[in-house]
């Protein structure tokens, strides 16, 4: 019942597909107010929801991935998962989608078809990647609901919330490349070159 996840491709002629990964309901964390109003903001949480401690109703989390013609409201393929997949960890592009679940695996599906490429779970890739860290503890660890894995034709990129380490990884069959203690990065993908700002950057 609950979209985690959707990209959309316009297709050749606009023939559009719709993709997404869907699952079940949402831990519902209350409202915090900020201890001083006077500074028009609010606190950032650190509790129920946003520890990210249940993945059965973490935010965006689920095992179904579909795609859809958003026209005839037609479902094209399914693909499920045992394990859960986290959408933060969610990218596409080129007629492929690329998933991860947390110290398990990571993926890749052809878009068109909804057939698995390939899938690893590589050691040294999970480790790199690393376990999942606070949701909020400083500037280094980012706000826990940004995606931290972007993609292009040849690379995967992991830096962002939760993630201590920056990894790249190659998009033909998810080998570890590259890694290096950064903290939060945030990551502009370009023709030219990959920019990355953070105060761990240097």
């Amino acid at each position: 019942p609950v979209w985690k996840w959707m990209a959309l491709d316009a297709g050749p002629q606009g023939q559009a597909t719709l993709y997404a990964l869907v699952g079940g309901e949402e831990v519902r964390p209350k409202t915090e107010v900020s201890a001083d109003a006077s500074l028009g903001s609010w606190q950032f949480p650190a509790g129920t929801g946003w520890d990210y401690k249940r993945e059965k109703t973490n935010f965006g989390f689920g095992r179904t991935i579909v795609a859809m013609d958003p026209r005839a409201k037609k479902i094209l393929w399914k693909h499920e998962e045992q394990e859960y997949l986290d959408s933060r960890g969610f990218c596409m592009t080129s007629g492929r989608i690329y998933f991860y679940s947390p110290e398990r695996f990571l993926g890749c599906l052809d878009a068109k078809t909804g057939k698995p490429l390939w899938k690893t779970s590589d050691a040294e890739l999970l480790k790199a990647i690393g376990p999942s860290g606070p949701a909020w503890a400083s500037v280094e660890w980012g706000f826990a609901t940004v995606p931290f894995l972007k993609c292009n034709d040849k690379y995967l990129f992991f830096s962002g919330p939760q993630r201590p380490n920056f990894v790249i990884a190659s998009a033909e069959d998810g080998k570890l490349l590259y890694q290096r203690r950064a903290g939060y990065l945030l990551l502009v993908l370009r023709d030219d070159a990959l920019y990355a700002i953070g105060g761990q950057a240097g």
